[in-house]
């Protein structure tokens, strides 16, 4: 009797826990067939394509790079009008007498110290630096600048922050403003920075005996920019990820400027060095190229960066020079105001 009784116990123990394990199942079916019967109406909420990228928000995102732009380059040639009333100021007040013996007696408090191998070194280095034409020191000046920035790309360490800082990222929303100047002088190749620097030192030294030293640096400074936004306005509907960077639309700035002054001048391209081309003619038809790889969709080159730095030069040709003829009536009392510091 009492095995009868286990026993019974027992089967109905088994029942119910036969019973509560169908009725879990059954629930976590129902739960599963629910959770499926909702995960569409979830996914049209969360999957919800963004709004259309129209002409307004186009403009809204061209404006704020633009105005930057605009700022910096004013910001450029308010400074070199500056320096130039400055070395104009400076140079009508002294004498070459005065300025040689005040030379003189500066190298005669550094080296006084200095062992006599580093104090030759130096002097040597000093006179040679000094026989160097004043437009070509700008030159190698920015030539070492954009060097320095290459080697900083051979330290595997940076790879990250020059990727941050020193290359325009493309499309337009991935990039940030200071990589717009910085982006002007980043190469990460030696070829492309051994192309770049070639046609600057061609073309440098003409624009800035065009120019002027103060002039030309604020001139190559905003064409860089020109560059970079020649290249952002242009990817603004951009969907494919892409980089920009390099000096070849300040460059190409110099020489547009140096086209149309000399428009009759002889220029030989490095692949053809044996073919001189007018330069007014080879600035129509390298313009001509980079228009072509824009309507194209050439990835090659970066064709709107090219003519951004080419329009600029054009523009600051016609028009661009003329503020600057102007500075003392544009920024008169600004600088009359420095003089007297």
């Amino acid at each position: 009797m009492k095995r009868s009784g286990l026993a019974a116990i027992a089967r109905t123990i088994r029942n119910a826990l036969t019973a509560a394990s169908e009725e879990g199942t059954a629930a976590k079916r129902s739960l599963h067939s629910s959770s499926e019967t909702m995960r569409p109406a979830g996914s049209l909420i969360f999957a919800r394509k963004p709004p259309p990228d129209g002409p307004g928000r186009r403009l809204q995102r061209a404006l704020k790079p633009t105005l930057f732009c605009i700022g910096a380059s004013a910001a450029y040639f308010a400074i070199a009008a500056r320096s130039d009333a400055r070395r104009r100021t400076e140079e009508s007040h002294r004498s070459v007498w005065g300025s040689w013996n005040r030379r003189r007696s500066q190298d005669a408090e550094w080296l006084y110290n200095l062992p006599a191998s580093l104090r030759d070194f130096y002097l040597e280095a000093k006179h040679s630096w000094r026989r160097i034409p004043d437009d070509k020191k700008i030159v190698y000046g920015i030539i070492a600048a954009n060097v320095g920035v290459f080697l900083l790309w051979r330290i595997p360490s940076m790879e990250r922050f020059m990727l941050a800082n020193f290359v325009q990222a493309l499309p337009p929303m991935q990039s940030k403003l200071h990589t717009m100047v910085t982006a002007a002088f980043s190469h990460m190749t030696p070829v492309h920075l051994f192309c770049n620097m070639l046609a600057l030192n061609s073309f440098g030294s003409t624009a800035i005996h065009v120019l002027g030293k103060e002039q030309f640096l604020a001139f190559y400074m905003s064409a860089g920019l020109a560059s970079s936004l020649g290249s952002y306005l242009g990817r603004l509907g951009a969907t494919t990820k892409s980089l920009s960077l390099g000096a070849s639309g300040a460059v190409y700035a110099c020489f547009a400027i140096t086209a149309l002054c000399f428009p009759d001048s002889s220029a030989v391209i490095i692949f053809l060095p044996m073919v001189p081309i007018a330069m007014g003619t080879l600035l129509k038809a390298t313009i001509g190229l980079d228009a072509l790889g824009v309507l194209l969709g050439w990835k090659a080159l970066d064709h709107w960066g090219h003519l951004g730095g080419a329009g600029f030069g054009v523009w600051y040709y016609y028009y661009g020079h003329r503020l600057w003829q102007q500075r003392e009536k544009l920024l008169g009392s600004w600088l009359e105001e420095r003089k007297q510091r």
